[in-house]
């Protein structure tokens, strides 16, 4: 029996469980909800009826009830994974995880909302010199980790830890269609990117290992493009279209 998910496509933490999931294994029964709208759709009545947060991604597997992205996966990978690779029974190893985990949970998504929150939530048209200086920093010290693990953020293969960051990266990722060689990471916009001839951007060739990361998860990662290609994509409609209102 597959298990309900209730999640919402350009949100980056569901995302991260789509791909968790595709990786583990295990059928997931997808249920769209967009809380941004707040549609009264039976969808999202029974998100607000089984989860006090009213958030997604949301776990219905057969009664028990969970959110929190971080938990979801962990909780997919314990009760359906076949092996540990994506989360090492090693004790040392399965902390390096948990610490990259917390690193996304706690800095990571919070300086990347900072970029992206006022203007989704709060009517924005720009995005503040000292959120986008954070946001360049902490992804620089995510590069750093990569370049200590080998490759990846939490060993020398892929983890929990890389589903659950990816959806950061690639939300960043904005226009490396447009822009040249390497990918770039959407800091702000101007009245060009309103016209739909691009985003005012970082280069992020000068991240050597993240960009070179996030090459290897699109070609490994399973249903890449299906679940987090899309989804960024929808996320970046959603911002360029707050930007231009």
């Amino acid at each position: 029996m597959p298990l309900d998910l209730y999640y919402f496509l350009p949100s980056p933490p569901c995302r991260a469980v789509l791909l968790a999931g595709k990786a583990v294994g295990v059928r997931l029964n997808l249920l769209e909800v967009c809380l941004l709208t707040g549609d009264k759709t039976p969808e999202f009545r029974e998100v607000r009826r089984v989860n006090p947060l009213q958030t997604v991604p949301t776990l219905n597997d057969d009664g028990f009830i969970l959110y929190e992205s971080r938990a979801i996966m962990r909780y997919l990978f314990n009760a359906y994974g076949k092996d540990d690779s994506l989360y090492p029974t090693d004790p040392r190893a399965r902390a390096i995880v948990d610490q990259r985990l917390d690193f996304d949970a706690g800095t990571l998504i919070e300086k990347w909302r900072g970029c992206v929150r006022p203007v989704i939530h709060w009517n924005a048209k720009s995005i503040s010199d000292d959120a986008k200086k954070q946001l360049k920093e902490i992804f620089q010290v995510l590069d750093g980790f990569i370049e200590a693990c080998g490759g990846y953020c939490a060993g020398d293969h892929l983890t929990l830890a890389d589903f659950s960051i990816i959806p950061i990266v690639s939300g960043a990722e904005m226009s490396h269609r447009r822009s040249g060689k390497f990918p770039r990471i959407l800091l702000d916009s101007n009245s060009s990117s309103r016209c739909g001839k691009g985003l005012e951007l970082v280069d992020l060739s000068e991240m050597k290992h993240l960009s070179e990361w996030l090459a290897r998860c699109k070609q490994e990662m399973p249903g890449y493009e299906e679940t987090n290609g899309k989804g960024t994509d929808a996320f970046v409609q959603i911002v360029r279209s707050k930007m231009a209102v």
